[in-house]
C-alpha cells in the first residue's frame, strides 16, 4: 500500500550535510533490526498517513523506518516492520503496555528532532523534507492502535493569470513570493515556528526543460511550503510587476475570506490560488480554490482558470 512518503530514517544525514537541516542526532550506517514479536500485554501500534498523500515525494514506507511515540511525556522508538500494514514494533525492554485503562499518544516521523529553512523551496532534498514532517495524535482505547499521520506544513499552489495594464511580457518577468515564518522546528510531533512571520519567501517556480536541456523558470505558476499560521489583516503574498509592488492581505472585514476562513493556513491542507493585478487600479484581485478533501494531492482541484467574478478586490 503506497503511502508515498520520503524515506529519511536512513539518509537523514546525508540530507542534512547537504541542506543543512539540523538534525539533532548523531548518524550511523548500522541498521536497525526490530523486534517484531511483541509481548501480549503491549500495545500494537500501525501508521497510515492521511489520504491523499502528497504526489510529489514518489516511495513508500521502508522496512525499518523509525517513529517516535510518545505516551506520559516518554519517548520510545518504534520501527514500521510491515510496509504494506504500517504494522510497528520496538527494540524497547519495555514496550508501552495495555493495561486495560485508555491512554493518549503522540507519534511523529522521522523519529530525529530537524531544523528546517523555509526559502530553500527549490532544494528537491529540502521538498522531501517538509513533505515527510508527519505527526499522529490518538487515544488509544485497545492494545490495537491506529495511528492516523498529518502533514505538518501547509502548501500553497498560484498562477498569476493576467495583469491589466502590464504587456505579457511584463507579466512573464514578474516575481511572487509569499510572506511567512523563515524556519521551524520538529520536535517530537511539534512544529515550532522560527523567526518573524514576515520573511519573503521564495516559491518552487515551475520549469520546463527542452531538447538542448535549456531549462526555462515559469515565474507565473508555483508552490510554496509554509508553516501554518494566522495570517488576519497581514501580508501573505507579494507581486511584484514593472515597478511596481501588490500584496494579497486576508481580511476578517471581507466576508468570503471571513467564511472561509482564508486568513489561516492550517497544516496538512493545500490551497490554489488565482492572481490578477490591476495597474490603473493599483489593486490584486485574488482567488482561492481548495482541494475537494483535506490533503495536498493537486489533482483534486477544480482544474481550469478561477472564475474571477466576485474575487477579492
Amino acid at each position: 500500500m503506497e503511502k508515498q512518503i520520503a524515506k529519511m530514517s536512513r539518509t537523514l544525514c546525508g540530507v542534512a550535510a547537504l541542506m543543512g537541516l539540523g538534525v539533532l542526532a548523531s548518524c550511523s550506517s548500522e541498521e536497525v533490526v526490530p523486534n517484531n514479536q511483541l509481548p501480549e500485554n503491549a500495545v500494537h501500534f500501525s501508521a497510515n498517513v492521511q489520504a491523499p498523500v502528497t504526489r510529489m515525494v514518489n516511495s513508500a514506507w521502508e522496512q525499518n523506518d523509525e517513529v517516535g511515540v510518545k505516551v506520559n511525556g516518554v519517548v520510545k522508538t518504534y520501527y514500521i516492520t510491515n510496509t504494506a500494514t504500517g504494522e510497528m514494533s520496538t527494540n524497547d525492554a519495555d514496550p508501552f503496555p495495555w493495561e486495560g485503562t485508555q491512554f493518549d499518544v503522540t507519534a511523529w516521523y522521522p523519529r530525529n528532532n530537524v531544523h528546517i529553512e523555509m526559502n530553500q523551496q527549490d532544494n528537491d532534498d529540502a521538498v522531501k523534507t517538509y513533505e515527510s514532517l508527519l505527526a499522529a495524535q490518538t487515544t488509544v482505547t485497545d492494545r490495537n492502535a491506529s495511528l492516523t499521520f498529518k502533514h505538518q506544513l501547509a502548501r500553497l499552489d498560484y498562477n498569476l493569470q493576467g495583469g491589466i495594464g502590464y504587456t505579457d511580457e511584463e507579466v512573464n518577468a514578474a516575481k511572487v513570493t509569499f510572506l511567512g515564518y523563515e524556519a521551524a522546528d520538529f520536535n517530537d510531533g511539534v512544529l515550532n515556528p522560527v523567526g518573524e512571520q514576515t520573511a519573503e519567501i521564495t516559491p518552487r517556480y515551475n520549469k520546463s526543460t527542452a531538447e538542448d536541456g535549456t531549462v526555462t523558470v515559469d515565474g507565473r505558476n508555483g508552490t510554496s511550503y509554509m508553516v501554518p499560521a494566522e495570517y488576519w489583516d497581514k501580508p501573505m503574498v507579494k507581486i511584484e510587476i514593472a515597478g511596481d509592488v501588490f500584496y494579497y492581505i486576508p481580511r476578517h472585514s471581507v466576508a468570503e475570506d471571513e467564511a472561509k476562513q482564508r486568513g489561516v493556513l492550517k497544516a496538512g491542507t493545500a490551497l490554489k490560488l488565482y492572481f490578477w493585478v490591476d495597474k490603473s487600479k493599483q489593486t490584486i484581485r485574488v482567488k482561492f480554490q481548495s482541494s475537494n478533501i483535506e490533503g495536498w494531492d493537486m489533482g483534486n482541484y477544480d482544474g481550469g482558470r478561477a472564475d474571477l467574478d466576485g474575487a477579492q478586490q
